[in-house]
């Protein structure tokens, strides 16, 4: 690879700007699954999904995309992602969904508390359950393997009681941290797929032609056959390291472009 003999423009987001395409190349079968559940959602029915993969495969690209399309299908969100650093401090994830549904424009939000406050799994069950229950909510959760016991164990109450509410729970978990035996959000085993449907999304490697696709709208043109066949094996389908080396081609003014005797077994 050689630098342009002229600067060059960085790279545009994938998906920026009104009307743009989902920037969730290769996750097309995964959006549309989000985008029905949604759409089952707003006629009734509780969804309860989780996205997991490996770091770097874009699971909180796809969250993102599922709070987007809510937005567009009219559907409030509450959303919170959970942190290593409050995994000892009880009920902080919680308390944070709290605070979002508070300022989600709900119809049944709670008004948001003033001062110190000591929440409790029947009260925030009660609370989410009844909001649900008169008006269509997305409940997300990113990053669930970081979630604090006590904030862990509402969430599971919260999916044993789906049925008969308009409740979307989301989340996403990493492989590098597997749930255990205990960990999982499961809905009540009496209630059937008809009464609250239930969806596990695994994300892989993106496709080589998913790869093609971004680094053609980072650039505005067709990446070259033998720098995207390179790209694709380089990055191992990683979108998150597929978008370093897209910010360091353009912090060097480098374009997606082969040469003659470049190596394509990075």
């Amino acid at each position: 690879m050689s630098p342009a003999t002229t600067p060059q423009p960085a790279p545009r987001t994938p998906g920026d700007g009104p009307g743009a395409p989902s920037p969730l190349a290769g996750r097309e079968r995964e959006e549309a699954l989000l985008s029905a559940a949604l759409q089952h959602l707003r006629r009734g029915r509780p969804v309860l999904a989780e996205v997991h993969g490996p770091p770097g495969t874009g699971r909180s690209a796809l969250l993102e995309r599922a709070v987007t399309l809510a937005g567009q299908a009219g559907i409030p969100v509450a959303a919170a992602q959970a942190c290593p650093e409050e995994t000892g401090l009880p009920y902080s994830l919680a308390a944070e969904l709290h605070r979002a549904l508070a300022r989600s424009g709900h119809a049944a939000a709670p008004p948001p508390h003033q001062g110190p406050w000591e929440p409790e799994r029947a009260a925030l069950c009660r609370t989410f359950l009844a909001a649900a229950r008169s008006e269509p909510l997305l409940l997300v959760v990113d990053d669930l393997q970081y979630a604090d016991p006590a904030s862990l164990s509402w969430l599971q109450a919260l999916g044993r009681r789906l049925a008969g509410t308009s409740l979307m729970l989301l989340t996403s978990r990493s492989d590098a941290a597997p749930a255990g035996p205990g960990d999982r959000i499961d809905a009540c085993p009496l209630d059937g797929e008809h009464t609250v449907a239930r969806h596990a999304l695994a994300l892989g490697p993106l496709p080589d032609p998913a790869v093609g696709d971004l680094l053609a709208r980072a650039w505005d043109t067709p990446a070259d056959p033998a720098f995207q066949e390179a790209a694709a094996r380089a990055v191992d389908g990683n979108p998150a390291l597929l978008r370093s080396v897209t910010s360091q081609f353009a912090c060097h003014g480098w374009r997606p472009a082969a040469i003659r005797g470049m190596r394509t077994d990075w």
